[in-house]
């Protein structure tokens, strides 16, 4: 994709567009090709999973569905087709999505003059696009076509040997000098004085008029995942100490720096292609690295790291590596920026460049396959990294020594993983030479604080999810009259349990390898053991659910929830309420107690496995009965008791297998 058409967001509209050209634009878009612009996409079956662009999340719910061309996230609820995705996620009209995928797929169609148009329209935002893309061919052409830009830009650029395509690629310019040369161009070619403060291009005298805010800069355009122009920002040229090295663009309607980052329109699909981000610090250290081969590269966009940096990452890789230099700023920014990308759920690694190299540096003295290989070779994990950085400091010192393994230890508590704690703290120890149940303990001191801090924003992932409790549709307080009745009720509470498990947890990741959700298993094994339930409400809701797993491979509960059918909501909406958690008593009977402080994927497991069990002994009953009916004597009697009689053999050792997988014994 190579951004957004010139002057699209006024430059049509839906009327202009001949009907047959709009019919072959829907009939183009594949919603796999314009969604993956975005959104980093794993293939799950016939469809594709990943993290929604429209809200947070860590678990995947974002389903793309080719056959269908449509999109739909079960998190947030949005859905349609590839021009509502580019509504929606760019913030277009209708017809300026038809004349982005028309771009898109080299479709032409008519366009207005940007004056007329921006007369016509009434959108602020919208306006302040069109004037940051004329804004940004200014400066282009006065890098490439005026004495001024190409005497003094053009030379600084080759000094520091950026080529033509880095030039190209990044959409490099200059800003003149004078005060207002820029001003009279834009207004000269019918841009509005407010349009140009708005956006951050020009600043109000107090005396009236406007004067240019970057003057005499190397400009380097901040571009949008679609590579739209949101702002800038500009080295200077002047050798004067007073005046700052670099400009950026302030916060305006479009630039929030913040949830953007530098670079990230040209690296998005290296990222998801080789599945790392290494971040750096400067606009020469994006461009410098994206030249020698390492397109996947960013940087923070004039400010420190925040959550919406990395939630901008995320969207393509779980895996981001720092590259920071060797100076005291760089190493403290190191420090918190790790801490930070842990807390959003990445796997971390840094890298420190040699003593007195930036990146951008680094880059100009190697040749390509030195520089990957170096950016490989030396990545560690947060662990190594904070060791051979801070233990040096420490010395001898054994107060300091142990600050420093504090700061490992409190990185380590911010893993929202416990098995990945575990395994880091073993790490740790067997680096450092010290007991793990010492880390252990400081690690155990830790996590309250990390716990309160954090609150709810990744509990989700590890606790929160396994909260279900066995439901029965009324529960029981007596025993049943009979033990045939107990277990046909055995197997009716533990068919509503499951049925509310998997609308509850159904759309979560079962097997990560697979590709498969704990919705999808569950179906399977009930198909394998030919166990529909025998209820009528319940069958209904599992026929319904089947139908949205094989369309989708998720459910969408909010569908069940509304769904036309009236006893197929009422059933739905009674087994997400808590009125049908069942007695103690109950849950004590069936040994269905789940603490909460098990994962899903385990208490799934205890329900299927509780499920099988209260299946087979049902089966067994019914074997013992028809053993007990048979006539004694020879001939057809005495085949059919020995085929019974095996099979209840069979049985008896199946639920013998079961009970141990569930860690009890059945007599």
């Amino acid at each position: 994709m190579t951004g957004a058409p010139p002057f699209l967001p006024l430059a049509v509209r839906s009327s202009m567009i001949p009907a047959d050209i709009i019919q072959e634009i829907k009939d183009r878009a594949e919603i796999e090709d314009v969604v993956g612009d975005f959104v980093g996409l794993k293939r799950r079956g016939s469809n594709l999973l990943g993290l929604c662009p429209f809200h947070t999340e860590k678990t995947p719910s974002f389903t793309v569905n080719p056959a269908r061309n449509f999109f739909k996230c079960f998190g947030c609820q949005r859905s349609g087709d590839p021009i509502s995705f580019v509504m929606e996620h760019e913030h277009y009209s209708y017809p300026e999505a038809l004349a982005y995928l028309a771009k898109k797929y080299g479709i032409k169609i008519p366009e207005d003059s940007p004056d007329q148009a921006a007369n016509e329209a009434g959108q602020h935002k919208e306006s302040l696009y069109i004037v940051l893309q004329f804004a940004e061919q200014f400066y282009r052409d006065q890098l490439n076509k005026s004495e001024e830009g190409i005497q003094i830009a053009k030379s600084y650029l080759k000094e520091r040997e950026i080529w033509a395509q880095g030039e190209e690629d990044f959409k490099l310019g200059y800003a003149p000098g004078g005060w207002d040369t820029f001003v009279k161009e834009a207004t000269g070619k019918g841009y509005k004085e407010n349009f140009l403060i708005d956006a951050g291009l020009a600043i109000k005298k107090e005396s009236g008029g406007l004067i240019d805010r970057f003057r005499e800069r190397v400009m380097f355009p901040i571009h949008s995942l679609s590579g739209r122009c949101l702002g800038f920002g500009g080295r200077t040229m002047k050798n004067d100490k007073k005046e700052a090295k670099y400009l950026n663009s302030p916060e305006t309607e479009l630039y929030h720096k913040s949830e953007i980052l530098y670079g990230i329109y040209q690296a998005r699909r290296a990222i998801k292609t080789q599945d790392m981000c290494y971040m750096t610090e400067g606009y020469m250290d994006v461009i410098m690295l994206h030249q020698k081969g390492l397109a996947h590269v960013v940087a923070a966009s004039g400010t420190s790291l925040t959550e919406g940096h990395l939630r901008l990452v995320r969207r393509y890789t779980d895996n981001i590596c720092f590259v920071f230099d060797g100076d005291k700023a760089g190493i403290k920014a190191a420090l918190r920026a790790i801490d930070l990308a842990l807390e959003e759920g990445f796997n971390v690694k840094a890298l420190a460049l040699p003593q007195g190299e930036d990146p951008d540096s680094f880059a100009r003295r190697r040749e390509p396959p030195e520089i990957q290989a170096y950016f490989e070779e030396q990545s560690t994990d947060f662990i190594q990294f904070k060791a051979q950085l801070l233990m040096p400091q420490a010395g001898d010192d054994p107060l300091k020594k142990w600050e420093v393994l504090q700061q490992i230890v409190q990185s380590i508590s911010l893993v929202n993983n416990g098995l990945k704690r575990i395994l880091f703290i073993q790490k740790t120890a067997k680096m450092l030479g010290i007991g793990e149940e010492v880390l252990m303990g400081e690690l155990n001191k830790q996590m309250p604080r990390v716990l309160e801090h954090k609150g709810k924003k990744w509990l989700d992932d590890e606790k929160e999810v396994a909260k279900g409790r066995p439901p029965g549709s009324d529960p029981v307080e007596g025993h049943p009259k009979s033990t045939a009745e107990f277990r046909q009720g055995l197997v009716a509470q533990h068919e509503t349990y499951l049925v509310r498990f998997i609308l509850k947890f159904g759309h979560l990741m079962y097997d990560d390898e697979k590709m498969e959700t704990v919705a999808e298993h569950v179906l399977a094994f009930l198909e394998e053991y030919d166990a529909y339930p025998d209820n009528e409400q319940l069958g209904m809701v599992l026929k319904e659910y089947q139908v949205h797993v094989e369309s989708w491979g998720v459910v969408d509960i909010d569908g069940f929830l509304r769904h036309p059918d009236e006893t197929l909501r009422k059933t739905a909406q009674g087994f997400l309420t808590d009125r049908f958690e069942a007695s103690v008593h109950w849950t004590k009977r069936i040994g269905m107690e789940i603490k909460e402080d098990n994962g899903y994927k385990r208490n799934m497991e205890r329900v299927i496995h509780r499920y099988k069990l209260a299946l087979v002994q049902r089966m067994i009953h019914h074997i013992l009965q028809t053993i007990q009916a048979l006539p004694e004597g020879e001939g057809p009697e005495a085949e059919a008791l020995e085929v019974e009689t095996k099979l209840y053999i069979k049985l008896l050792e199946n639920r013998r297998q079961i009970a141990a997988n569930l860690g009890i014994v059945v007599m």
